[in-house]
């Protein structure tokens, strides 16, 4: 497979591919199908599941551009908040994609397959490219951006790790748990490395599903979907007072991986939760003149590391995942996994990019106690002056609302753009604190 070239030009908006695209919103296909994984992530999330690829409608005319102007389609279960949809449409001047409505169960039938047909995309795409989306694209006459094994590698917790450990670059402390029967050995190992907790991690998964942390002196057997597809890492699970650590981030980088060129095109500082599920994103301004000492070395790793996801085969928004530990004066970076599609990351970092170059931006999921209507929503954002308008040097821009089974907007994701951290963090603080709208913080 012939290379590419690998660019970092972190808080720009990398060019798009040069053809329409037909994206199915297919995140039951998550776990290549592993179905108890996929029923753990629809219990985790309830009905707001179906309303989650309302998020690919404004971005996906940034990642797909044909040079004739043809539109890409989203096929997801529900439509965008027609709300929210004039909003980015109509104030901030998005093109959108035509939306086709199939629950993933239809995703084959005859009428979908037709209407795919008719329509002048050449390439098909998902959050993940399986046999499923394969069959469609060979019944529709077009090409998949990745082939099923591709996407599957480029996704392989145990097989990224093996290549980390080829490249000789840090990775944590790791044990190989065959079976459920293993796990004991390598719980004893780590805890006599002085782990008290560790990190099982299945070799797919997503959004917390496939990832359990684990007390290395009590520890309790795991769910069998983590050995789904064969053994699973168990790796020891840093914090602040082990290996004299004082203290922990989790920064991210945002790639477009393309037949001839890579791009790094931004960098997040993941948000969190206790048990490491994330709940947004947090991306400075960025001078390649004068990166931190940090940044440096995670771009250098990142340029070792993107070679091998584009010798997959896959194609498409990813992003790898590091973990800093700060001890004393000196910092220890891994980097954790790699998500080969578009992530949490991928989409407000496309659009803070395509209104802000190399501006701050923060993302967050804000839950709503009570449901609200998408229209007043908008209306408390804009009459207290925090709805983002084009020009505008700050502003809140709502990405999404997520539903739930009777319809009801519980949930969405809002995006923050200012010239410097400080100022996207205040609006947050700002938001969360008025009282007409009540928001929480909540997980992806």
């Amino acid at each position: 497979m012939p290379s590419a070239t690998v660019n970092a030009s972190p808080g720009t908006l990398p060019p798009a591919f040069p053809h329409s695209t037909v994206f199915f919103a297919n995140l039951p296909s998550l776990f290549f199908g592993n179905t108890d994984a996929t029923l753990a992530l629809r219990n985790l999330l309830g009905g707001t599941l179906d309303s989650y690829g309302g998020r690919l409608a404004s971005v996906l005319d940034l990642l797909f551009h044909s040079e004739h102007d043809h539109p890409n389609l989203l096929v997801t279960s529900l439509p965008p908040q027609p709300e929210l949809t004039c909003y980015h449409r109509e104030t901030l001047g998005l093109k959108l994609p035509e939306i086709v409505l199939s629950d993933p169960l239809q995703y084959e039938s005859s009428r979908l397959l037709e209407r795919l047909g008719d329509t002048a995309a050449t390439h098909l795409d998902g959050f993940v490219t399986d046999e499923q989306l394969k069959r469609i694209a060979e019944q529709t006459n077009k090409k998949t951006l990745s082939p099923p094994e591709g996407s599957h590698l480029a996704n392989n917790k145990l097989a990224f790790h093996n290549e980390l450990v080829r490249l000789g670059l840090p990775t944590f402390a790791t044990e190989i748990a065959e079976n459920q029967n293993d796990l004991a050995r390598c719980y004893r190992e780590l805890n006599h490395q002085g782990y008290r907790f560790a990190a099982v991690k299945s070799q797919i998964g997503a959004s917390g599903i496939g990832l359990l942390k684990v007390d290395t002196r009590r520890p309790g057997a795991v769910p069998d979907l983590i050995f789904h597809e064969g053994p699973c890492l168990v790796q020891g699970w840093i914090e602040p007072g082990i290996k004299a650590v004082r203290h922990i981030h989790s920064p991210s980088v945002q790639i477009l991986v393309k037949d001839d060129e890579i791009v790094l095109f931004d960098t997040t500082d993941q948000i969190l939760d206790h048990q490491s599920v994330h709940e947004g994103n947090l991306a400075p301004p960025h001078n390649l003149a004068a990166l931190t000492e940090e940044q440096t070395r995670i771009f250098a790793q990142s340029k070792a590391i993107v070679p091998w996801l584009h010798q997959t085969g896959y194609r498409g928004p990813a992003s790898i995942d590091f973990h800093v530990a700060r001890r004393g004066e000196e910092t220890d970076i891994r980097a954790c996994e790699i998500n080969a599609r578009v992530t949490g990351a991928t989409y407000p970092s496309l659009l803070a990019r395509r209104f802000q170059e190399n501006g701050a931006w923060l993302m967050r999921n804000l839950a709503l106690p009570e449901s609200l209507a998408a229209s007043a929503i908008l209306e408390v954002l804009d009459s207290h002056d925090f709805l983002f308008k084009p020009g505008a040097s700050r502003g809140c821009l709502p990405i999404n609302f997520n539903t739930d089974e009777r319809g009801e907007i519980t949930k969405g994701q809002f995006l923050f753009l200012a010239p410097g951290v400080d100022d996207v963090c205040d609006q947050l603080a700002e938001l969360v604190a008025l009282p007409q709208i009540d928001l929480h913080y909540d997980r992806d």
